[in-house]
């Protein structure tokens, strides 16, 4: 198995960054199109945002079992993204929502 590099880093940050920003603007997306368009054109684009979603959010998926995968072989602690024993993938997307948006926080609280 390759080292995890700077690069592949900088790809998982992304994914998560991706996959919070569709999960945060989901619903205003889906009630912006409902307002705008017709049904059909509205299921449409609320299928392909959702199949983007999913998509995403098996990325991350991938990430974090390579990187607990890199942290057992390193004798390190798991990546641990859920305090749950036995998280589940609404466990995983909720977790990755909140280092997200804590993330962000620290950002903005740096800028003062």
């Amino acid at each position: 198995m390759r080292k995890y590099a700077d690069e592949d880093g900088i790809q998982v940050e992304e994914h998560f960054k991706e996959y919070a920003l569709i999960v945060l603007r989901f619903n205003d997306q889906l009630t912006a199109w409902r307002n705008e368009m017709d049904g059909q054109n509205y299921r449409i684009l609320a299928q392909n945002l959702d199949h983007d979603r999913s998509n995403i959010h098996d990325f991350c998926l991938m990430d974090i079992k390579l990187l607990d995968r890199l942290a057992d072989i390193n004798k390190q602690e798991p990546f641990g993204m859920s305090q749950k024993t036995n998280p589940d993938r609404p466990d995983f997307g909720q977790a990755i929502v909140k280092a997200c948006c804590e993330n962000t926080c620290k950002i903005f609280a740096s800028f003062k």
